[in-house]
């Protein structure tokens, strides 16, 4: 019977099954809504498809245009190194300068850093994928750390990431040897594949090739100038917003005031645990001020330094395997060899850093061991001041980089003549007068770059001397005898401002930098030798012929060490100078300026309370 009602009714009762099933489905509001909303999906899926579309399209066109304009800037620099090289053919020929052509070379020469500026910086916003950090937030992160004075046996965290030191080195690198290239440059041009070379020979035998600079200023220009650092970015950074504060840079680390510059006299790394940071900030400011700071070279600027007093095993704990690093020091030690040993028993572990060492020792190879800072008195004089790390080099003549015609030329010291002084220098072994050979910047005793290693004797009478782990002590005779030798009748050296001299407070030139005995608060913080008691210039800001002015080290330079101060702090201040520039060399002054330690320099959470 109910076989016989479905045959009958088969096709009502599919009809009821049907609509049983689907009814729900399309009738109901539920069902409605589901598919409004996958419809709206749909839609918003290919809204978002068609906006990602756009901005790709709107990303390549940005990209295009940028290579266009970089293209553009770089056809203008080759335009403008053909104009140079031209000038530079007209210069060869041996007729009289014309000042509007040396004018016209410089102005160029300043075109072409200005546009590769804007190249290198364009690739450096591209290569980190972010704006370089600004002067504040540099300082700020800076005075986050923990100083040297209380770090003990720990390690700072690094300030600078490896992103951030791969740009700067190769702006650095690009801007610093492009200048070098299209210089005027006495008597030979550094070889291109060496000098220029971006590979670090890993050896002894590294070609070195240390060269001196001259440079020409105007009448009325300023100079700041800050002694060795040795690790201490606290006081670099204190230094800096002093200069920040009084409108001299802005945010950018661009100098903003006509006739600025600024001049540091080496001695970056090593002792304090910011080398790399000291590093960072004055390649910083070089590159954004290629022709307003000038970067001497120090004797810690060299590898057998470096892995000696302790900037090499900071790279290696910044940015390497801490544990390996500590096992592989206990079992070297501080080796002067210590580089070249661990490459060769960990080349894989610390690829990475010993590529990040190469690459900073290469970029020292581009400073001057001597920069001759000059301002022209009349048509017949120009007055100079010798700036370097050290000394006097008794093995160099620079007559023909100072009488040279042009405003800013270099010149190369491949051997140093130290045999010809005999006859002004009395009463020394033969064998201090021995030539120098440029390969290495401490190639051994008596081989060293008297620029970057010599000293001088404090007292007014003493007599010039040697110290086998140093170098020449230069007495006030000697030193008056050599600056007269190596100046001309129309180019005068009037002194010497350097750095290098420090120890501990006992030592006389650190005596004569703290002015314990009270005689000459005005200079406190710059050793001025050599004046008697009782002339105009003694406690002024006035300069006098053959003057050497010894400017301090940075205060928070190295860990606790009780030698050094009272047993609270390393230093008791920080100090630097700014020069003043005339016509006539009686109307130059060096003011210096005075930063209280740990007042300015350490925040209110670092200060402590000196035991009774």
């Amino acid at each position: 019977m109910v076989r016989y009602l479905v045959k009958k009714n088969s096709a009502l009762f599919l009809s009821f099954l049907v609509s049983a099933i689907f009814t729900p489905v399309i009738c109901q509001p539920q069902g409605q809504e589901k598919i409004e909303k996958m419809r709206q999906k749909r839609e918003q899926l290919s809204n978002v498809e068609q906006e990602i579309q756009r901005i790709q399209q709107e990303e390549v066109l940005k990209r295009l245009h940028s290579i266009e304009q970089e293209q553009r800037i770089l056809e203008q620099i080759q335009r403008l190194d053909k104009e140079i090289e031209a000038l530079r053919i007209k210069e060869s020929v041996p007729e009289p300068r014309k000042a509007m052509q040396q004018d016209e070379l410089l102005e160029l020469e300043k075109t072409v850093r200005r546009l590769q500026q804007q190249v290198f910086e364009k690739r450096l916003l591209q290569g980190t994928k972010k704006s370089p950090r600004t002067f504040d937030e540099l300082y700020n992160a800076v005075h986050e750390t923990t100083p040297n004075v209380y770090l003990r046996e720990k390690w700072p965290s690094k300030i600078v990431t490896l992103d951030e030191l791969d740009a700067c080195l190769d702006n650095y690198y690009e801007i610093m040897s492009n200048k070098l290239k299209s210089a005027y440059w006495v008597n030979k041009k550094p070889s291109e594949d060496s000098f220029f070379s971006k590979i670090y020979q890993m050896n002894r035998h590294h070609n070195y090739e240390p060269f001196a600079e001259k440079r020409i200023i105007p009448p009325g220009s300023r100079i700041a100038i800050h002694g060795d650092m040795h690790g201490d970015v606290i006081s670099l950074m204190t230094f800096l917003k002093y200069l920040k504060d009084n409108a001299y840079l802005d945010n950018n680390f661009r100098v903003i005031k006509n006739n600025f510059y600024l001049l540091f006299l080496g001695d970056y790394t090593d002792r304090g645990r910011y080398g790399i940071e000291c590093v960072y900030t004055i390649l910083r400011l070089q590159i954004a001020n290629p022709d307003n700071v000038m970067l001497i070279r120090g004797n810690h600027e060299d590898t057998s330094m470096t892995a000696t007093y302790g900037f090499m095993q900071e790279l290696f704990m910044k940015y390497g395997d801490p544990l390996a690093v500590r096992q592989t020091v206990e079992k070297l030690g501080n080796d002067p060899d210590f580089m070249v040993k661990v490459k060769k028993e960990y080349p894989d572990k610390f690829k990475q850093v010993f590529d990040l060492i190469k690459r900073v020792h290469r970029i020292y190879d581009l400073m001057p061991v001597v920069c001759y800072l000059g301002v022209r008195e009349n048509a017949a004089l120009i007055n100079y001041v010798q700036c370097c790390h050290g000394g006097l080099e008794q093995g160099y003549n620079p007559h023909d980089l100072l009488d040279s015609e042009v405003t800013q030329a270099y010149e190369l010291l491949p051997v140093l003549l130290k045999a010809d002084q005999i006859d002004s220098i009395y009463g020394l072994p033969q064998k201090l007068y021995q030539d120098f050979h440029a390969e290495r910047p401490v190639k051994g005793r008596y081989y060293n770059v008297g620029f970057m290693w010599n000293d001088f004797e404090v007292s007014s009478s003493g007599d010039t001397s040697y110290n086998q782990s140093r170098g020449w002590r230069f007495g006030k005779q000697t030193t008056a005898q050599l600056l007269s030798l190596q100046s001309t009748p129309t180019s005068r050296i009037r002194g010497v401002l350097r750095g290098h001299q420090h120890g501990s407070i006992d030592d006389p030139m650190m005596r004569s930098i703290y002015d314990i005995a009270g005689k000459t608060p005005n200079h406190k913080g710059v050793s001025k030798l050599w004046q008697l008691p009782g002339s105009r210039l003694f406690n002024s800001d006035g300069l006098w012929d053959h003057i050497v002015a010894t400017f301090s080290v940075g205060p928070d330079n190295a860990l606790f060490n009780p030698r050094y101060s009272d047993g609270s702090y390393t230093l008791a201040f920080h100090a630097f100078g700014i020069l003043t520039v005339q016509p006539r060399y009686e109307d130059w002054r060096l003011e210096v300026i005075r930063f209280n330690f740990p007042e300015h320099i350490i925040p209110e959470r670092w200060k402590v309370t000196k035991k009774k």
